[in-house]
């Protein structure tokens, strides 16, 4: 089969992705990124569906993006997506997003784990998708690893920000072909926790997270924003760290019977 290391989809910004000043909505984009991979999966003759019936799933562990501006209504743009790294049971999975004109407005990267599902273990990806993708072999992946400077436990948290936010059921329609909560919607959890002042008068340019715990039907989650101090006469970004908390034991959030299941820090800067 021919070597397909690097993958461009085409995309045009349509209406019900887009914020009340008709940009595309961050997780939009993201969704974007996920339906470009998938896809480049399925060059290699191993499609997310037959990779299930074969009992394996590729599983997001951490990721971040950074945008110089979102596309607008009706703008075409490109995604080109390409695995330059992979090691192990991990893939470094790369990300471009190129406006009409080929100029360069936002870029990507997320890590992802190979897992055999029957087994609940991490597994070896398979030769023919990696024959196909054609990862560097000189290149080095690093997970990287860092601390967000949040509580792991929802009682932890102060209870005027705990409770502005209440939590929520996940719902069947949260749930993707792993069977967990799919990645996307984490994300669209903690912007929704974003101070509405923070949203209107700020931009989403950049955020880094990584999931903890895997999130299933019928549990309970609480979405969570932090603002993280800084110089009072910095006024045109903010930085905010993101959190999504989740029971345990039983549905219910329950202050002693919760963790934290993603953690994300985030860069807003002012719009224009």
């Amino acid at each position: 089969m021919k070597q397909v290391p690097r993958h461009v989809r085409s995309f045009e910004a349509r209406y019900y992705e887009l914020d009340n000043q008709g940009e595309l909505i961050p997780t939009a984009l993201i969704s974007l990124f996920e339906e470009t991979a998938v896809s480049h999966l399925g060059i290699t003759g191993w499609n997310v569906y037959r990779l299930l019936d074969a009992g394996f799933c590729w599983i997001l562990l951490q990721g971040s993006f950074s945008m110089i501006r979102y596309p607008r209504y009706g703008e075409r743009f490109t995604i080109e997506t390409w695995v330059p790294a992979q090691r192990h049971f991990y893939g470094l999975r790369q990300f471009e997003i190129k406006d009409a004109q080929g100029l360069n407005i936002g870029s990507a990267q997320s890590i992802w784990l190979f897992y055999d599902i029957g087994r609940q273990r991490p597994a070896t990806p398979l030769t023919e998708i990696l024959e196909i993708w054609q990862p560097d072999p000189a290149l080095v992946l690093h997970r990287e690893t860092y601390s967000i400077d949040l509580p792991e436990n929802v009682s932890e948290l102060p209870d005027f920000e705990r409770f502005r936010i209440q939590p929520c059921e996940v719902r069947s329609f949260d749930i993707d072909t792993n069977n967990h909560v799919n990645h996307v919607r984490y994300i669209e959890w903690v912007l929704d926790s974003v101070p509405t002042e923070i949203r209107q008068k700020y931009r989403l340019r950049s955020l880094k997270g990584q999931y903890l715990h895997e999130i299933v039907l019928g549990q309970q989650v609480l979405p969570y924003a932090k603002k993280q101090e800084q110089n009072s006469l910095q006024i045109d970004e903010v930085t905010l760290l993101l959190a999504v908390y989740a029971g345990i034991n039983s549905a219910h959030l329950a202050h002693q019977d919760s963790r934290l299941a993603a953690s994300a820090i985030s860069n807003w800067v002012l719009k224009a």
